[in-house]
């Protein structure tokens, strides 16, 4: 219906096609002509994953996607209709079925890198459509605006499996509630050392500060996150290089690559697992079932002043969001709440390593998947978009003027009186599809300078731990994944999630192995060997990425 509106307002107002920005050609379709409603092509997008990475749709969604529609009509003469289906964390699930079913996907959005990314997922089920040569001959501003990013959707074959995000890669940071951790006796300021307060710059004071305010405050644990969040931004850097859900490249000490294994296949990842299960199982800090918690759970939890800690999903930006909120709960029940944002934190008092884990720019990817018949239509879609501006800003940040506004100085801000749009979006920005900050990135001009304080903790490249495997897309296929998966579930199972449920300690020693190895040593070895014909192919895969790159 909204197509026919569309159309009989072109008409109503006299305006020929060729007159609204057609172009008679080019790479975004033919420009010129009239095109019927019925000729719209449906494009089907499906987004969702993990609690944390799903969008949510706007109160003003429609209409923007409405507008969106409108204005590549009359730039290019095609037509597209969007059906956008927001499926959360049943995503994968729904996928699966529609597909077996035959309905019509073209496009699916999640996160990628681990935890069930997408670009696995499409790749192991021989699911993506390959854009190389789309993106050559139709997508010239694709490519441009790219740039190194494409290596995250680069097989080594050279397929491509999507469209990758292209977002600031330094973006993450641990929010603590400051009134509690005063409250406690503790500080993250160096000068109010002098006054008798305890600097938490190290996890074993960190630690302390939180047994301190769990007691104070009587609450179950301090803090509120995920294993995964807590390896991102808290634990991992501190230790190594990388931890249960990332890769690392391990060197010789001339440099090269003799090995590329996922962070928890290394020694360091003993200290860290330790370290998760004290806080589980003796201190009683972090939730025994903190991997079940969602993030709408995980927010209110914090939000009601429930926990001391916050780091389901660490971005800075969901971090001063919550912190927000968190405040203006406080003040409508009359009372207050202050925060900080911790930078990150060394393993001992006397230990100097440490470091966020740095995130992929390509922390989303949008796959057009193999069973799509729209994929050059989506390809010169995503082209205009990146072609300009005002197009791009349109898909990700709405209509100017009702949405947003643009300051002119490379900041926006919200129309007067819709403040309220910084936590709650009336647009999701969806047909942005993944957001491209090369193509135009407008910074929030409603800081306050605390949170501007934050900001520059979170995006300080050398507050991160230098990790080159985020930046590629790594090997996979059914053999040799099938290999990996054996090896890690029984890591999994046998050694990691015990420690996380804090039902078994990884110190602890077996007695009746040869050598009484502790648990960690003997699912560390179980894992190397089951994997290693695994490890010796992603090794080389992996090299050879390198090399094409």
């Amino acid at each position: 219906m909204k197509k026919i509106l569309c159309m009989l307002l072109a008409l109503a107002m006299c305006l020929p096609v060729a007159a609204c920005g057609g172009s008679g050609g080019g790479e975004n379709g033919n420009g010129g002509g009239e095109t019927p409603a019925g000729d719209a092509t449906k494009i089907v997008i499906y987004t969702g994953g993990s609690s944390e990475y799903t969008v949510v749709k706007g109160s003003d969604e429609d209409r923007v996607i409405a507008a969106v529609e409108q204005k590549y009509y009359e730039d290019t003469g095609v037509l597209l209709d969007f059906d956008v289906n927001y499926l959360g964390s049943s995503m994968t699930s729904s996928l699966a079925g529609a597909i077996a079913g035959g309905q019509q996907i073209d496009i699916a959005i999640s996160h990628a890198k681990g935890g069930n990314g997408i670009d696995d997922y499409v790749i192991e089920n021989d699911l993506y459509y390959d854009l190389a040569d789309l993106i050559a001959e139709y997508g010239s501003f694709i490519t441009q605006k790219t740039g190194s990013a494409m290596s995250n959707v680069t097989t080594t074959e050279g397929d491509v499996i999507g469209f990758p995000s292209v977002i600031n890669p330094y973006k993450y940071g641990i929010l603590v509630r400051k009134d509690y951790m005063e409250q406690a006796g503790y500080t993250d300021d160096p000068a109010e050392v002098a006054s008798g307060k305890i600097l938490v710059d190290n996890l074993e004071d960190f630690t302390d500060m939180c047994v301190a305010i769990k007691q104070i405050t009587g609450f179950n644990y301090s803090i509120t996150g995920a294993i995964w969040d807590l390896e991102k931004a808290l634990v991992t850097g501190a230790y190594s290089d990388g931890g249960y859900f990332n890769y690392v490249a391990v060197k010789d000490a001339a440099g090269n690559i003799t090995s590329v294994l996922p962070g928890f296949a290394l020694e360091e990842y003993g200290d860290i697992l330790a370290l998760e299960y004290q806080w589980a199982a003796e201190d009683g800090i972090i939730s025994r079932d903190a991997n079940a918690m969602s993030l709408s759970l995980a927010e209110q939890e914090f939000i009601s002043g429930n926990t001391g800690v916050f780091l389901t999903d660490p971005s800075i930006d969901h971090l001063i969001s919550v912190a927000r909120r968190t405040r203006s709960y406080a003040e409508a029940n009359g009372k207050t709440a202050e925060f900080t944002v911790l930078p990150p934190l060394t393993a001992t008092r006397e230990s100097t390593r440490k470091g966020y884990i740095r995130n992929s720019e390509a922390t989303f990817i949008a796959s057009v998947l193999s069973t799509s018949r729209n994929a050059e239509a989506i390809v010169r879609f995503v082209n205009w978009m990146y072609m300009d501006e005002e197009n791009y800003r349109l898909c990700k940040y709405g209509i100017e003027g009702e949405h947003y506004i643009d300051n002119g100085d490379g900041t926006y801000s919200y129309p007067e009186g819709k403040d309220e749009y910084y936590t709650a979006p009336p647009y999701s920005g969806i047909l942005a599809l993944v957001e491209n900050q090369n193509v135009s990135y407008l910074e929030y001009d409603g800081y306050t300078e605390e949170e501007r304080e934050w900001l520059a903790i979170a995006r300080d490249e050398n507050n991160y731990v230098d990790n080159d495997t985020v930046d590629y897309l790594m090997p996979t296929n059914q053999q040799m994944n099938s290999i990996y998966e054996t090896a890690k579930n029984n890591y999994y199972t046998g050694v990691a999630v015990p420690a996380w449920n804090g039902r078994s300690d990884p110190r602890d020693i077996i007695a009746s192995v040869e050598g009484q190895p502790t648990r960690f040593e003997q699912y560390l070895k179980n894992y190397l060997d089951a994997a290693q014909e695994y490890t010796s192919w992603v090794t080389n895969m992996y090299t050879l990425l390198l090399a094409r790159s």
